[in-house]
């Protein structure tokens, strides 16, 4: 009989992927923290930067340090921590939710069981103001929350606004199909937070969280997308310049009198300014669009209903951060059009100037090869030379060697002797230079075709 396994052990395979244990759990990754009614929530989202990782980790221990909770182990991303189990304006104590995402980093203080309604106490306020203090980056987001219970009293935006708004018109909604009413101003009040304000009827913990941190993702993720649009900004006149630049380099392209060398080097110079400003701006377009569609996201996952009289959070996305996402969208567009646009135009001069330089080496080769031909006469007419003078002197040297021979008696006189040489000795020295001038072809051909 087989022996069963331990079913609290995990069952492991060895054709498993050593990642498929990490990529399943991807899913249940950063999970909303529960909240109870009522229940204060503090929010703040950090910029983070590319060295600041380790140091927002041990900024989180230090306020764990500092509460006296359990420090967490390293090496994660998301930590649900208990700071106090009892608090004098919190009974149900106070926790605290640390996230790390890409570009940013994200605390968020829950506190629960007090009855007042207001901003005036909230679960940062809780906290040992010098810990504010040690953040490493830069804030980009920061909201109060407000949950509370809906009661006979009626919860109307008109009362919301002036007493938790100051005055200003809330934008809101129900959400959850009716289970709750949002609302928000959207404005950075005198403390540096947004409000939200989350009145709950028939909600369980579970989706009280999960609408509350949608809420709190909407804001921040709003600020980050628009983040993207000074940027935007800026480089409108930097791409009004450059466009005028391309356009009167093109117009000289067509002029008469031109320089094409001088041109190209304008080209390059401007491509070159262009390409750069593209890198500098590609990531923060791109998380931009990335940024918008979250936000998008999370206005369906509302799943709002209108209350009468009140602008919904969908309405407002539209209304105020859509039209800064096209601008965003049509200036990264532009800048690709530029750059595109310098790119053809660069390499239509490059071939114009390449096809300006393969005429002048025709030219020059051309001049080249009649110099050669002309060379080829005059070392003809060298040899020619080359032939008789070698001949002369070759023959001298037979004459006088004639006349030593005569003094021993030889009976062909030495002028006989060096006539009958001379034809001889000429064809023997032409035969030799004709055949020294082909070895030397035949050398060069095999080292053209090697």
């Amino acid at each position: 009989m087989n022996e069963c396994s331990d079913p609290a052990q995990p069952t492991r395979f060895e054709f498993d992927h050593p990642k498929r244990r990490e990529l399943n759990d991807e899913v249940h990754a950063r999970p909303p923290a529960q909240l109870a009614v009522p229940g204060d929530v503090s929010f703040l989202a950090v910029l983070h930067g590319d060295q600041a990782e380790e140091a927002g980790f041990a900024h989180l221990l230090e306020l764990v340090r500092l509460c006296g909770a359990d420090v967490p182990e390293p090496g994660h991303n998301h930590y649900l921590i208990t700071l106090f189990r009892n608090d004098e304006v919190y009974p149900a104590g106070i926790r605290l939710k640390w996230e790390r995402h890409g570009e940013f980093t994200s605390v968020t203080l829950i506190g629960e069981g007090r009855l007042e309604v207001g901003f005036e106490v909230t679960p940062l306020s809780r906290i040992d103001p010098a810990w504010l203090t040690g953040f490493s980056g830069q804030r980009i987001a920061a909201a109060h929350g407000l949950i509370r219970e809906r009661t006979e009293e009626a919860w109307e935006p008109a009362s919301i606004a002036a007493q938790l708004f100051k005055g200003h018109a809330p934008i809101g909604a129900q959400i959850a199909g009716g289970s709750a009413e949002a609302y928000s101003d959207f404005r950075i009040h005198t403390d540096g937070f947004v409000r939200f304000v989350m009145v709950v009827g028939e909600m369980s913990p579970n989706q009280c969280g999960r609408m509350m941190q949608r809420l709190l993702e909407l804001e921040t993720y709003r600020m980050l997308a628009l983040l993207a649009l000074p940027l935007a900004k800026a480089l409108i006149p930097f791409l009004n310049a450059r466009e005028k630049d391309l356009a009167a380099v093109t117009a000289d392209m067509a002029g008469e009198g031109r320089e094409d060398e001088r041109l190209l080097s304008r080209l390059v110079t401007l491509e070159a300014e262009v390409q750069q400003r593209d890198l500098e701006s590609h990531y923060r377009f791109s998380a931009a669009a990335a940024y918008y569609e979250i936000v998008l996201q999370r206005t369906v996952e509302l799943r709002e209903n209108r209350v009468q009289g009140t602008q919904t959070f969908t309405e407002f996305i539209d209304r105020r951060l859509a039209p800064a996402m096209r601008t965003c969208r049509a200036v990264a567009a532009r800048q690709q059009a530029l750059a595109d646009r310098t790119a053809r135009v660069t390499q239509l001069l490059s071939t114009r100037v390449s096809v300006k330089l393969e005429a002048q080496n025709q030219e020059l080769l051309q001049s080249m090869d009649v110099r050669a031909r002309h060379q080829l006469r005059l070392q003809e007419t060298v040899e020619g030379l080359s032939v008789a003078a070698v001949s002369y002197y070759s023959v001298g040297l037979i004459g006088y060697a004639a006349k030593g021979f005569a003094g021993f008696g030889w009976a062909i006189k030495p002028a006989y002797i060096t006539a009958a040489a001379v034809p001889l000795v000429v064809l023997l020295v032409a035969l030799g230079l004709a055949r020294t001038r082909r070895r030397l072809a035949e050398s060069e051909a095999e080292n053209g075709d090697a």
